[in-house]
């Protein structure tokens, strides 16, 4: 039961208890042929049950079954005042206990993560990162100082997020900076994601960097930070209107397939290490498409300056090779598996 419908059942348990006083002195008045209007009913209800020792109006001493309804009333009114502190102190301490372990387990997580990406903001661009990740299962940790935009991140789905600032390097680190693959600074301004790049740069030399920036014009100081991507959602918003004006089936195929979290069909690649199985086979001895269900779209050998689009069979998989694939992302896992680490 949460806690609001505990301290609702309480509210509710407590108005009982006084329509209950005000009803009986009322009844107890007309059997007794007295005048009681129904406020001093309620009056002498709220006295008796609050215990505060106003004088007896109704005259109620006097009268053996007002006398002793009133010390019944006393009785079952402390009970219930009692019960309901005690319930109440008991749900806020249940909901501490409950609130404080289940973040001493998202922090084991968070410290038990290796490889994984950190999302810098989850804002009206962050949460649709946060959905691509989610969707495709990539292992991600959010950091985000607003409560309302990480209770929005939880509807998604169950994240592991430190609260607080994206710009502190504490955060970065708690968020596992160090041991991260990559890290997407998408906060609402320019100079946040370019501090933040600096610091997550500093931090860790080898992981994949990609920050949002408004400004074309910063762009290079972006680069010259450390980050390995910048990406302009005006930009990307003028091409996206561009593509629905010229080629609004192939735009419409995208969305399609991008909007799909059930078959979550994809496009990502892989590369071939030096202990895959599959090194030194061609296309049609790997056998990719039959064995994992997806699909070769491209591939880049290692000497090669350009990518090879729709590679013929006999295409060989060296060392190093760099495939684009198209599946399912369940199909990509099975790639992945398949080629080894």
């Amino acid at each position: 039961m949460t806690l609001r419908r505990k301290l609702l059942n309480i509210l509710l348990l407590l108005l009982a208890v006084f329509v209950i006083g005000t009803i009986g002195y009322r009844i107890i008045g007309f059997a007794l042929g007295k005048t009681w209007s129904l406020l001093d009913c309620a009056y002498m209800s709220i006295i008796t049950l609050s215990t505060v020792g106003y004088e007896d109006f109704l005259g109620a001493h006097s009268l053996l079954a007002a006398k002793t309804f009133t010390m019944v009333l006393i009785v079952f009114g402390i009970g219930t005042f009692f019960y309901s502190v005690s319930a109440l102190t008991a749900s806020l301490v249940e909901m501490d206990i409950a609130q404080l372990w289940r973040k001493r387990k998202m922090n084991n997580n968070i410290e038990s993560l290796r490889d994984h990406f950190i999302l810098c903001g989850v804002g009206q661009t962050g949460i649709h990162v946060a959905s691509e990740l989610l969707t495709t299962g990539h292992p991600f940790v959010a950091v985000e100082i607003d409560p309302g935009r990480i209770k929005r991140l939880q509807a998604l789905g169950d994240v592991p997020f430190i609260q607080g600032n994206a710009t502190d390097d504490e955060n970065l680190k708690k968020a596992g900076v160090e041991r991260a693959s990559g890290l997407v600074a998408a906060l609402s301004t320019d100079r946040d994601n370019l501090f933040i790049t600096i610091s997550a740069r500093q931090l860790n030399r080898s992981m994949r960097i990609v920050s949002r920036c408004l400004d074309e014009a910063t762009a290079p100081k972006f680069y010259h930070a450390g980050a390995n991507a910048v990406v302009s959602p005006n930009v990307l918003g003028g091409v996206r209107i561009a593509s629905e004006l010229i080629r609004p089936t192939v735009v419409k195929f995208l969305d399609v397939m991008m909007a799909d979290h059930e078959k979550a069909i994809r496009v990502e690649d892989a590369v071939v290490p030096p202990n895959s199985p599959l090194a030194g086979q061609s296309l049609v001895e790997a056998a990719i498409q039959k064995r994992t269900g997806t699909l070769i779209v491209a591939l880049k050998s290692p000497d090669a300056e350009s990518f090879t689009y729709s590679p013929s069979a006999d295409a060989k998989l060296a060392p190093g090779t760099l495939l684009i694939v198209l599946g399912p992302v369940d199909n990509i896992k099975k790639l992945r598996d398949l080629i080894g680490p």
